[in-house]
């Protein structure tokens, strides 16, 4: 309709008023930049669908009493709600430090998302150089090497987990992996992404809280909680995923946080998950739909129950509950930061919460539709049951070739 009226005027007001009028009407729907977001302007006679879609972007406090469909949902996908990294501005290289499904049920479609993510956008991955199931530990014993470290200093992205699972609980010191039981390994960590995605590299490790972790740890190794109870080199798994096996240990870890690296080492919460992938998403100078997915995952599968009487598992999760808090504030005063500083960004994590919710159900009412919509990807992403690292090593690193 606006294009016809357009058209309409351009005999009243000649070719250059024209002109003016149809280069201005993307900016009446999106003001495409992260820093900036005039809300859309609409029609008097504004449809229900219209209204669903300003409210998936952040706008409004009432639910919609039309149901969401997957062109709603496509809408604030294609235009990101107006929340758009600059193409002005180069992605940054960035790594997820992930031991195993440590951010939150489904991060499987997190990791395949932001993986395909970056793929669209030309990043590198280092998995094409590094062709290893699990990210090696021994990487900064390669680092000294400086051949070695000048090829890989090529490579932009790292979402694969770190650890194999029987070597979390235990002290086996290893030369060949650089793990010394020392407390220093996640210190070499650190400086191994380094090695593998260059010195400006931006390195965000996935944090659950103290309980919420160890639900986590046990479904996933499918270890009995009466097991867990009883086996003291079992106790504190979130400090073990580090390798802090000893209480200086873990001291030094406080201490030391952020490792001269404020900047760049970033927390992401498992129950702030909106407001952890907004920031990470401005962080890499990306647009708001690169930081969707869909939750949902055969991991909710309940193998054991952890109790939740903190009396029961304070001993067993003391030094854990001590690292979160030291985490959590860490996250909260980064969070600061972006809340005083960028534009728009409440309302982007509200766009960030009502589309996270509206995409589990309307997953498949496009597919008949437009099979290769954005939002048909975000679906696959969570359906498929994909090695995601046979894929990646099959199809992505072949196309780089």
């Amino acid at each position: 309709m606006e294009i016809e009226l357009v058209k309409h005027r351009a005999g009243e007001y000649g070719l250059g008023v024209l002109l003016a009028l149809v280069s201005a009407l993307p900016v009446v729907y999106y003001w495409h930049d992260m820093h900036c977001e005039p809300r859309p302007r609409l029609s008097q006679a504004s449809t229900s669908a219209s209204s669903v879609e300003d409210w998936l972007c952040g706008f409004g406090d009432r639910r919609p009493v039309a149901e969401i469909s997957w062109r709603a949902v496509e809408v604030a996908l294609s235009s990101s709600c107006g929340f758009v990294g600059s193409t002005a501005i180069p992605a940054n290289r960035f790594a997820i430090m992930a031991v195993h499904h440590q951010f939150m049920t489904g991060s499987d479609a997190l990791t395949v998302s932001l993986h395909w993510h970056a793929m669209k956008r030309g990043m590198r991955w280092a998995g094409c150089q590094l062709s290893d199931r699990w990210i090696r530990q021994n990487l900064s014993c390669l680092a000294k090497h400086t051949s070695e470290q000048a090829k890989l200093q090529a490579l932009d992205f790292e979402t694969r987990h770190l650890l194999e699972l029987p070597e979390w609980w235990l002290c086996k010191p290893d030369l060949k992996k650089c793990d010394f039981c020392d407390g220093q390994w996640f210190d070499q960590l650190l400086v191994a992404y380094e090695s593998l995605l260059g010195s400006s590299v931006h390195l965000f490790i996935p944090v659950k809280e103290a309980h919420s972790h160890l639900w986590s740890v046990l479904q996933w190794t499918q270890t009995p909680f009466a097991q867990f109870n009883v086996t003291r080199k079992m106790w504190n798994p979130l400090a073990k995923t580090w390798r802090l096996l000893e209480e200086e240990h873990v001291e030094h870890f406080i201490a030391g946080w952020p490792f001269n690296r404020s900047s760049r080492l970033h927390v992401m919460l498992a129950d702030r998950p909106s407001e952890s992938l907004v920031m990470f998403r401005r962080t890499l100078n990306w647009s708001l739909r690169d930081a969707l997915f869909v939750t949902g995952s055969s991991v909710e599968k309940a193998f054991v129950q952890v109790p939740s009487d903190p009396p029961v598992l304070y001993e067993h999760l003391a030094v854990d509950q001590k690292i979160y808090k030291k985490l959590h504030a860490e996250f909260e005063a980064e969070l600061h930061g972006f809340r005083s500083k960028e534009t728009g960004f409440e309302r982007e994590v509200l766009a960030h919460e009502r589309i996270m919710e509206a995409l589990p159900g309307t997953c498949g009412q496009q597919e008949a539709h437009m099979p290769d919509s954005l939002l048909a990807q975000l679906c696959r992403a969570h359906a498929s049951e994909v090695d995601v690292h046979r894929y990646n090593q099959k199809y992505h690193c072949i196309a780089e070739a």
